[in-house]
């Protein structure tokens, strides 16, 4: 590995460009790899991610200071060009100077040194065509093509048009802006005010900072914000009953009470998932699609560790994650069992419960066939709320992937539904803002006969920003006079 920060960066790129792997995975193979320093790691991680995920932003403003098509330029020297235009445009914590010689460096350590002429007088033309970064809000009146948005909601102008006109093509000047598929910012610019709009842009292209969810069975909150302001950790206590937010970044691995399962990190629009279904101790809560295990592990936290969770997934090897999660928290509750994508292959119904109300165990590690007090359906999804979490994740999904999602979370839904006794109630949610995937998805699986006992007693769709994570939930209810 060469011992400059921005070559391992370009090298990430390149590869992640090529095989669609994720960032952090690549990321994370290079820490196992190498020794890097921590303030390279720190670097090198803004420079992959930043670049990833402001591509189109960085296209924009680089075709504005190019003579011809960016597209027609080799992928190497192109990806080059993106990581000096990151660091110029999106960033305010590097010289100018720096940026620019270092990056032009990395076409000799990749021995291309053909590319220093080009990288040089394309990064050197753009330093100059920057204006300071301006902290205010952008105008009441809207930005104009020569602003770039950048992360936090600064912004700064180009001395030349680089983006179309926000006043008349407002999805256009999204899109390139704030780096999102047309198509998607097509969907938002429809339903959304230009104002809310940019500041939907501002939260998805701002680095997401990790909050925290306290483990009430082994200490409460505000002792957890002492074991951490003792360890010079700057946080404070959420809007959720245990949730703490911190004020920048962390590797939350090396946080006090971590490895002692004193908490997990996790969204607060995500804690509310495991409050709405508020669950009770003896309670049997089936949980479908539960890996990771974070709103898993939060059921038995809330149940005081004294409910039966039943939770499954499509893959035993995220399952393990589960596991995993129980066990570093404390948690003796959770019993997990593989699944069809569909959860089709779930054992139905018992002909005749047993006294306590359900069948007894069978051979899946302890896991009970139902009927199920309650459960909680958090479905796979295209996303659309998080955005701001993977930089890629924006690039990966289709317009074509809604429809496919929507069917594929009916049937769970229904799945669930199926075995949960009268008077029940099921938690259903996404990390989708997409109403087709939301509030559509409960509307047509309620329709069905079969369900018609079934009942939406609420549902709280969060818009992304105000103030964490963006998605949708519901809690439905089953009348209890209806017979099985």
């Amino acid at each position: 590995m060469s011992g400059s920060p921005r070559a391992l960066a370009h090298e990430i790129l390149l590869e992640q460009a090529e095989t669609q792997t994720f960032a952090q995975d690549l990321l994370d193979r290079r820490w196992a790899a190498y020794d890097v320093p921590p303030i390279d790691r720190r670097l090198i991680s803004d420079l992959v991610f930043g670049t990833v995920r402001r591509r189109a932003t960085l296209d924009a403003v680089l075709e504005a200071h190019l003579n011809r098509p960016l597209r027609e330029v080799e992928p190497g020297l192109r990806t080059l060009l993106r990581l000096g235009a990151y660091q110029l445009t999106l960033t305010s914590g590097i010289p100018p100077h720096a940026a620019v010689h270092e990056t032009v460096e990395v076409a000799e350590l990749v021995d291309a040194p053909r590319w220093t002429g080009l990288t040089n007088g394309v990064l050197r033309n753009l330093a100059r065509s920057l204006y300071p970064v301006n902290d205010e809000p952008i105008p009441a009146t809207g930005p104009a093509a020569d602003v770039v948005p950048l992360p936090g909601g600064a912004w700064r102008k180009v001395g030349r048009r680089v983006f179309p006109d926000p006043a008349d093509d407002p999805t256009g000047y999204f899109a390139a802006a704030f780096a999102f598929p047309r198509w998607l910012a097509r969907r938002w610019s429809e339903r959304l005010e230009p104002a809310d709009l940019w500041a939907l842009g501002f939260h998805f292209d701002t680095p997401p900072i990790p909050t925290l969810r306290a483990n009430a069975l082994q200490g409460d909150r505000d002792s957890l914000l002492s074991a951490l302001a003792d360890a010079g950790i700057e946080a404070t206590a959420g809007a959720r009953a245990h949730s703490i937010v911190l004020a920048e970044g962390a590797n939350v691995v090396t946080l006090p009470g971590f490895a002692e399962g004193r908490f997990s990190v996790q969204d607060e629009t995500a804690q509310q998932a495991a409050e709405l279904l508020a669950p009770q101790p003896g309670e049997r809560i089936l949980d479908l699609c539960a890996a990771p295990g974070t709103k898993t592990t939060h059921l038995a936290e809330l149940s005081g560790d004294a409910a039966a969770i039943f939770a499954a997934d499509v893959s035993s090897n995220r399952l393990s994650r589960v596991t995993a999660n129980a066990q570093r928290l404390g948690l003796s509750s959770i019993r997990t069992r593989a699944t069809a994508a569909d959860a089709s292959d779930l054992p139905g119904l018992p002909a005749s419960p047993s006294p306590t109300g359900g069948a007894p165990p069978n051979e899946h590690s302890g896991w009970d066939d139902g009927p199920f007090d309650a459960a909680l359906v958090d479905v796979p999804c295209s996303n659309t709320g998080v955005l701001g979490k993977r930089p890629e994740a924006r690039w990966r999904i289709k317009s074509s992937d809604l429809p496919l999602f929507a069917e594929s979370q009916q049937r769970l839904l229904a799945a669930a539904l199926e075995r949960i006794k009268p008077g029940g109630r099921c938690l259903y949610s996404t990390c989708s803002i997409e109403e087709e995937e939301n509030a559509g998805v409960v509307s047509a699986v309620l329709a069905e006969e079969r369900f018609a006992d079934w009942r939406v007693v609420r549902s709280v769709a969060h818009l992304p920003g105000r103030p964490s994570d963006g998605g949708f939930q519901a809690l439905l209810v089953r009348d209890a006079g209806k017979p099985e």
